[in-house]
């Protein structure tokens, strides 16, 4: 990550759902905690918080030109799947040319 400074990691939760509940198995069991790392002498670490984003898009074009409407919503929920916040935020393009191909 360019930003991150190895502080923040992300994961593709989504890529396989038995994965994540194999880690919650582990989690609950002791075997690995949140915040752990191998200088702590844990076993292993596992997420704290996960961010999830969701992006929808409508298009619409005529004679005068074309407009993009996008949404994008982000959640951040916690191993326990607490709401801690969410927002969304609007971006309309609208020109004689599509905006996906400026």
């Amino acid at each position: 990550m360019q930003y991150g400074g190895g502080k923040v990691q992300f994961l593709a939760r989504d890529a396989s759902a038995a994965t994540n509940e194999r880690e919650q198995q582990l989690r609950e069991s002791g075997a690995v905690q949140s915040g752990g790392t191998a200088q702590s002498g844990r076993v292993a670490a596992t997420y704290d918080y996960v961010l999830t984003a969701e992006l929808q898009g409508i298009s619409t074009a005529s004679r005068e030109g074309a407009s993009d409407y996008f949404l994008v919503s982000f959640k951040l929920v916690d191993f326990n799947d607490l709401l801690l916040w969410e927002n969304q935020y609007e971006i309309k393009k609208e020109g004689r040319e599509s905006g996906v191909y400026r």
